[in-house]
Parts: structure tokens; C-alpha cells; sequence
């Protein structure tokens, strides 16, 4: 079997019974699923739980890929399930809870650490964390993974019309967290002049030493 050269070809692969194929997908994405968790569950055992859950699932789901978006837009998608399947049990709801009604800092507070952060990214990851949770969801696969927005409605089941408004909501709501959060004016200008730059810091952050740009 020729070496798959790409996402979808790699995927494919694992698909057809190619288990080094599956070793390189999920090597591949495991950071960013790394990163998905911890910054919205409070506990880092969560995290690596709910990382490892997710990669369980889409074994079992392999093939029910039919090539609606990318296979990291379906792992994602999956993800996304697992966090609201995992708040849903925190807070004993019954189906119609949404991620709207909960924030992660409503969950507990982040033991996530940031030895090397900024003050700026540890604000912008404190102002992420209070959002809604959807809200928090959807500027982090924007910002974070650089999803489109026909991606981020194939994740969320968000219709694709109503995709750009809510981001521009959740950018509204992020800067006036970030605001409210500063120790500074002076902190929170410099937070909110640049935040494509802190966004990025804090994207490495969040999972140290294993981010090897696995965007696909």
C-alpha cells in the first residue's frame, strides 16, 4: 500500500485496515484534541480522558465517514460531542441542554499551567473560560484550529447561516470579558490590540511541547 501523502489519503488508509496509517492520524491530532479539553474542564485527568473518549469513538466511527468536510472537521465534530455528553453529565440534564447555558469556569477553576504564559495569554485564556461555553468553542476552532466557518457549523451542527453572526458575538463578548478581567487598562489594550498574536502564544501553551502544527 503506497504511503498516504496527505489528511484525507492518511485517513482513507486507515479506513481500508491500515493501522500505521491510524498511528499517524491520531499522532497527528492529538494535540489539538489535547488542547480542546484543557482549556474548558477543570481537572487534567478529565482532559486526557475526554481526549482519549474521543479517539475511542472515532474508532468506532471510522467507517461512517463519508467525506462530509475533512476527517479533523469529523474528529472535531466528535470531540465537540464528547464535551457536551461529559457537561451534560456534570450538570444531570436531560437532551436539550446546550453548551449556551454553561461557561467552563462555571465548571470549576482551570488547573491548566502556563509556566512560560504572558500575562496576556493568561487573561485571554481566564476571559475564553467565562464566555459560553459554544461561544468559547467557536473562537477556539476559529482561532486556534483556523476553521472555516462551514467547518466550525459542521462541528457544532450550528446551521452555517447563523456561523458568522454568533462568532461576531463571541469576539464581542470576549473583549468585553477581557476587559472586565484586567488587572489594567494598560493590560487589557495591549490583550485586545493584539490578540491574533496572544492567540497563538496561548494555542502552544495549551499544549506544551507536543504542538507540531498539525492543522490540517
Amino acid at each position: 500500500m503506497a504511503d498516504p501523502t496527505d489528511e484525507r489519503e492518511l485517513f482513507l488508509h486507515w479506513q481500508a485496515g491500515d493501522a500505521a496509517a491510524g498511528r499517524r492520524f491520531v499522532s497527528h491530532h492529538l494535540p489539538a484534541i489535547a488542547r480542546f479539553f484543557g482549556s474548558k474542564v477543570p481537572q487534567s485527568q478529565d482532559a486526557d480522558d475526554l481526549t482519549a473518549r474521543t479517539f475511542e469513538v472515532l474508532v468506532g466511527k471510522l467507517a461512517g465517514y463519508r467525506g462530509d468536510g475533512s476527517p479533523r472537521t469529523f474528529l472535531f465534530a466528535i470531540a465537540h460531542n464528547v464535551l457536551l455528553g461529559w457537561v451534560r453529565d456534570k450538570r444531570r440534564e436531560d437532551d436539550r441542554f446546550e453548551l449556551g447555558s454553561i461557561s467552563a469556569v462555571a465548571l470549576g477553576p482551570s488547573v491548566t499551567t502556563m509556566v512560560h504564559a504572558r500575562r496576556q495569554q493568561r487573561l485571554l485564556l481566564d476571559a475564553l473560560r467565562a464566555l459560553p461555553m459554544d461561544a468559547q468553542v467557536m473562537l477556539e476552532l476559529s482561532v486556534f484550529e483556523d476553521m472555516s466557518r462551514a467547518d466550525i457549523a459542521l462541528v457544532t451542527g450550528t446551521p452555517a447561516g447563523t456561523v458568522a453572526h454568533r462568532l461576531r458575538r463571541a469576539k464581542e463578548m470576549l473583549a468585553e470579558e477581557i476587559v472586565r478581567q484586567a488587572e489594567t487598562p494598560a493590560l487589557a489594550a495591549t490583550t485586545t490590540a493584539d490578540l491574533e498574536l496572544w492567540a497563538r502564544g496561548l494555542r502552544v501553551a495549551l499544549a506544551p511541547g507536543i504542538d507540531n502544527g498539525e492543522r490540517g
